[in-house]
């Protein structure tokens, strides 16, 4: 899991809430283009830019959420 998200730049996962109607083709697109911009440890630190309308909620802990430094001592 720890592979994971440091893979995905420090989270698992994420929503793009909108206000306005997707079809699943549209949702689609912008689920892959976010995913090429935005996952990865080549693009940790990339800056997201979002429309009028639109909220990234995040959906997973980051690594100071899950105590990460204190669980890393640990082992």
């Amino acid at each position: 899991m720890v592979k994971a998200m440091l893979h995905n730049g420090g989270r698992l996962s994420g929503l793009l809430k909108t206000q306005a109607i997707l079809n699943d083709v549209e949702a689609q697109r912008i689920r892959d283009r976010w995913r090429t911009l935005h996952s990865g440890a080549e693009n940790a630190g990339e800056i997201g830019v979002i429309g009028s309308g639109v909220e990234y909620q995040a959906m997973n802990m980051t690594p100071r959420d899950m105590v990460f430094g204190d669980l890393d001592a640990r082992s």
